[in-house]
């Protein structure tokens, strides 16, 4: 039997409209998250400082599947 070493791997965007949803995606469960962490670290909500918050993660989730998508091109 062959020994077959698995590789880790990415999932590659199938188009833009699927980069543009996973960065949507992105962006509005990071800023719930963010929201709900503010919210039982303080008790008060931080709205203005985790839409920045999640403005930068889902900015770097586009980065990352624009590189995908136009790598596998």
């Amino acid at each position: 039997m062959e020994n077959v070493k698995k590789q880790p791997s990415l999932v590659v965007p199938n188009g833009w409209a699927d980069v543009f949803a996973r960065t949507a995606i992105t962006a509005v469960v990071a800023f719930l998250v963010l929201q709900f962490k503010e919210w039982f670290d303080t008790g008060i909500f931080d709205t203005p400082g985790t839409a920045a918050d999640a403005g930068l993660i889902a900015a770097g989730i586009l980065l990352l599947n624009v590189i995908l998508k136009l790598v596998k091109s």
